[in-house]
């Protein structure tokens, strides 16, 4: 493995692979700089974050793998992510959790003139977000909204495509967001996608997420377990020991790099 890459003022270090999946390697400055520069490319840019359970749900569907190395970003959330990449060698310089992370995606796009279409959620959660960005981000240009529960998806492509927007973010929950868009990219009139997953939930306070010393603990996978233990008991109680044992053996044996 070689050094960095030059990017502008940036360098941008080599990703690691972690169950085969790439994930990108940048600080927060250097990450909103790669989306700055998809504004400006021809077609759409697709943007993922990974954590513990996306890169267990990778290590056994092939599709979601390879949809996850074709996206033109993907970033780290979460302290599984940290674990892996000083298991291997190669640690992150931060964590860029999507909830933390996209009001500076989103401060970007204002700043740019660019508009944004919201896409997931149950009925209103969307719209409820749309109206609270309007307030809190001075100019921000709300190009559209809709649940992210629907049947016809050809019909929800024809909206977005009706708006126009430059920034989708779409919340529908991993592996569904990231196949959706990745299915639907060439028909998307946008320039960059972002699977959001709870994102929308958690702005729109539909969801309740943890305090801040909670997170600053790294603890906020067990913070979301204790509020809907019958939904995430196998992610966490399951899912997590199965991450570390297979990070043991593919830090051993090499499998998945």
């Amino acid at each position: 493995m070689t050094g960095s890459q030059p990017t502008g003022e940036f360098h941008f270090p080599i990703p690691v692979r972690i169950f085969g999946v790439r994930v990108d390697r940048l600080r927060t400055g250097e990450a909103l700089e790669r989306i700055r520069g998809f504004f400006n490319g021809e077609q759409v840019a697709r943007v993922f974050f990974v954590y513990a359970h996306c890169l267990n749900l990778a290590r056994s569907d092939p599709e979601f793998r390879k949809i996850l190395n074709r996206a033109e970003l993907v970033l780290n959330d979460g302290l599984g992510l940290e674990i892996a990449g000083r298991v291997f060698g190669l640690p992150f310089p931060e964590n860029l959790c999507g909830t933390d992370f996209l009001p500076r995606v989103l401060t970007l796009a204002r700043d740019l003139n660019r508009s944004v279409f919201l896409l997931g959620g149950r009925e209103g959660i969307a719209e409820t977000c749309g109206e609270k960005l309007s307030r809190e981000f001075p100019g921000m240009s709300i190009a559209g909204v809709h649940p992210g529960f629907f049947t016809d998806e050809e019909e929800v492509v024809g909206i977005i495509k009706s708006a126009c927007p430059d920034l989708l973010l779409v919340g529908m929950g991993v592996p569904l967001q990231e196949k959706w868009i990745d299915r639907w990219a060439d028909l998307l009139p946008v320039k960059v996608a972002i699977g959001v997953g709870a994102f929308l939930d958690f702005y729109s306070e539909a969801v309740r997420r943890a305090p801040r010393w909670v997170r600053g603990m790294r603890m906020e996978w067990l913070f979301r377990f204790g509020m809907e233990p019958k939904r995430l008991w196998r992610r966490y109680l399951l899912g997590n020991p199965a991450f570390l044992a297979h990070l043991m053996y593919s830090r051993i044996f090499g499998e998945g790099q």
